[in-house]
């Protein structure tokens, strides 16, 4: 019976749909952040999203930033610096790993030529996840390595006497730090110190991939 039926093309003619607009669909990445951010301030009255993203709910939800992919280092820096830019305290104490970092950081640089440190990287260092990101975080801030992870003055790894400098610029529990640019920086890492040191060796292969 109902390979009897006519189709509704067949009736009506083809269907002719309109393209709509996927940013302003009910199903888009939008629509169920709004949704939930609805649901965070219905059902969630203490949550302490507010404090955590303070921009989020500001974004403007058009199609740029629906879809537009954004690096994680890009919005983490981007926090940092517009809510912390006087201030970037880290709350864990990195003292007894300092010289472990400095020459795991070294070493890399002994093996490789173009060198970019990741997240994964500081996992030998024994750190939890959350410190992990801190200290990658504050190298960042630090200008140890730039926004994609590349180690930025690699000289400095390259002689053993930096060690010290880079241990005596570490600051205690946020009570001492270095200076970023004029800009104080609360945490347990401090600027470099003296820059210089041997050249490496020529003709080592990039090291790729992210750990």
């Amino acid at each position: 019976m109902a390979k009897q039926l006519p189709s509704y093309e067949r009736i009506f003619g083809e269907i002719d749909f309109k393209k709509g607009d996927e940013a302003r669909s009910v199903y888009s990445p939008a629509a169920y952040l709004a949704d939930l951010l609805q649901l965070l301030d219905d059902e969630f009255k203490e949550h302490q999203f507010d404090e955590r993203r303070r921009d989020i709910k500001e974004i403007l939800l058009d199609a740029k930033n629906t879809f537009e992919m954004l690096p994680y280092l890009d919005r983490v820096i981007e926090d940092k610096l517009t809510t912390d830019v006087t201030k970037f305290h880290i709350d864990t104490d990195f003292i007894p790993i300092r010289s472990e970092l400095f020459n795991q950081i070294s070493k890399l640089h002994q093996d490789y030529d173009d060198v970019s440190i990741y997240p994964s990287d500081l996992k030998p260092l024994g750190l939890q996840d959350f410190e992990s990101r801190e200290l990658y975080h504050n190298l960042i801030f630090n200008s140890y390595i730039d926004d994609q992870g590349a180690l930025v003055e690699m000289s400095f790894f390259e002689d053993s006497d930096n060690e010290e400098n880079f241990e005596d610029s570490v600051g205690v529990n946020g009570h001492s730090g270095g200076q970023k640019d004029g800009i104080g920086v609360e945490g347990h890492l401090g600027k470099k110190g003296q820059k210089g040191g041997k050249k490496g060796n020529a003709g080592k292969s990039k090291r790729g991939g992210k750990g």
